[in-house]
C-alpha cells in the first residue's frame, strides 16, 4: 500500500475514466471567458437616446404595470416557453 503526503497543490489526473486530460497542469490551468456572438452584437449596438427616453418616460407613467402590458408579457412569454 501506497500513502501519498498531502500537499496544498492541485490535482489533475492524465486520464479520468478512460478520457485523456492532456493539457490540464497547474502550470496552464487558466480561467476563460468566452462571449457568445449574441452578447457582442448587443455590446455594439446602442439604443439612440430618444428611444431610451420613451422608455424611460414609460416606466415613470406606469405605462408597463398597465393590465394589458402586462397579460400581452406573459403570453408573449408563454409562447417562447411553447406552453399555451
Amino acid at each position: 500500500m501506497d500513502i501519498k503526503a498531502i500537499t496544498n497543490s492541485l490535482y489533475f489526473p492524465k486520464e479520468i475514466k478512460g478520457k485523456k486530460t492532456e493539457g490540464h497542469s497547474e502550470e496552464n490551468a487558466k480561467d476563460k471567458l468566452v462571449i457568445s456572438p449574441e452578447a457582442k452584437l448587443m455590446q455594439t449596438s446602442s439604443l439612440d437616446a430618444t428611444k431610451l427616453n420613451s422608455i424611460r418616460e414609460r416606466i415613470e407613467n406606469k405605462f408597463y404595470d398597465k393590465k394589458e402590458v402586462v397579460d400581452q408579457v406573459a403570453s408573449s412569454i408563454l409562447k417562447e416557453l411553447n406552453v399555451e
